[in-house]
């Protein structure tokens, strides 16, 4: 996963995405957040491929 030009991990779920935003300073985001935001390019997939 990237957080701009930044390679910050590898995520296996919603809840990893949601953990690299937080520590990338949305500190407020939860998974809905990741789910909705028009700001995250999904590749391979969009948030639905996530779910278990």
């Amino acid at each position: 996963m990237r957080v701009g030009d930044h390679f910050v991990g590898i995520a296996y779920g919603l809840l990893d995405i949601t953990a690299y935003l937080q520590e990338a300073g949305l500190q407020d985001w939860d998974k809905m957040d990741v789910v909705r935001s028009a700001f995250i390019e999904w590749r391979g997939g969009g948030p639905e491929v996530w779910e278990p």
